[in-house]
């Protein structure tokens, strides 16, 4: 597959759309249309995010205009921010960015100026300061991938896909975690891993949108599916994860729950769902993951069957 880049939602394409319009009535996309119709943002961001998807799915002008009004106008970079907080919001803004270019109310200059400010992100972290953590790093190379989209730069693109491909050659363990993102010691090892499966499920995701299929990259029988289902067990038996102890279950839960927008994408890789994964999203439905790809059972959502038939 050769680069090709298409404009709409960096992690959705036009298919997507129109399956959950055309199943709107249908579980899990009718709790998904209720959240994009009634929910109300907690931040700019997530309020862009939000009218964003609005615009791209419901066909909401006004929505998206005031999307572009917040969007068009980016703040610097804050150097007091968490390191891995500074990333998410900037791969955030570039999703936004995507669902809303093609919008009327955003002008040439505006978009200019915006890729301007981008880039200039883009550059300060693949400056790397300091050393970053596993997911940190996988984070960064979704950003990569987000900016070569952006952009339209394959060069850009390809620094990212190359810490996917590296990632999944070298760190992800035949059992499937990822050895530097839970040997942390810092008692954040279960959501290391599930941050980093995040990001591997995110950069294929929209790599698949820019003709280039990072889903089915394996290596000694190790793929991002490897590392994706190792951490789901732990959902629900947190006591029994090897690298800490002390974790419950509302804490598992939690961490899923704000990080679990990939599981809705993960979900479309299986020709028969993984139970496992079918019933935490079944606990987390609808899933509205800010850092994630937003409204994801929206957007990527598999309609539940209709008995024996489908």
């Amino acid at each position: 597959m050769m680069f090709n880049v298409s404009h709409l939602g960096l992690y959705f394409g036009i298919s997507h759309v129109e399956q959950a319009k055309r199943q709107a009535q249908r579980l899990p996309y009718k709790a998904a249309w209720n959240t994009l119709h009634e929910a109300t943002a907690a931040n700019d961001l997530a309020i862009i995010q939000l009218n964003g998807l609005r615009y791209r799915f419901d066909n909401d002008r006004r929505a998206g205009e005031g999307a572009v009004s917040l969007i068009e106008n980016p703040v610097g970079l804050n150097q007091d921010a968490v390191y891995w907080d500074s990333l998410a919001e900037t791969i955030v803004t570039a999703q936004c960015y995507e669902m809303l270019r093609d919008h009327p109310a955003f002008s040439a200059l505006k978009q200019t100026q915006w890729r301007d400010w981008f880039l200039e992100r883009v550059t300060h972290f693949n400056q790397k300061p300091f050393e970053m953590t596993q997911a940190e790093s996988l984070w960064l190379g979704l950003l990569n991938v987000a900016a070569g989209i952006v952009l339209e730069d394959e060069t850009v693109f390809e620094a990212g896909a190359a810490v996917y491909r590296q990632t999944i050659d070298e760190s992800v363990r035949p059992e499937g975690y990822i050895a530097k993102a839970v040997e942390t010691h810092d008692g954040q090892s279960l959501m290391n891993q599930v941050l980093s499966a995040q990001a591997l499920v995110l950069m294929a995701e929209a790599a698949q949108h820019a003709g280039v299929d990072l889903w089915s990259y394996s290596q000694r029988g190790v793929s991002v599916l490897t590392a994706t289902t190792y951490p789901l067990y732990y959902y629900f038996y947190p006591e029994k994860w090897p690298w800490e102890t002390g974790l419950d279950l509302e804490y598992a839960a939690g961490l899923f729950r704000q990080h679990g927008g990939f599981l809705e994408i993960l979900n479309r890789r299986y020709d028969r769902p993984l139970r496992a994964i079918r019933l935490i999203l079944k606990d987390i439905r609808p899933v509205n993951d800010l850092y994630g790809g937003g409204l994801t059972t929206l957007t990527h959502g598999v309609a539940e069957r209709r008995g024996l038939f489908g």
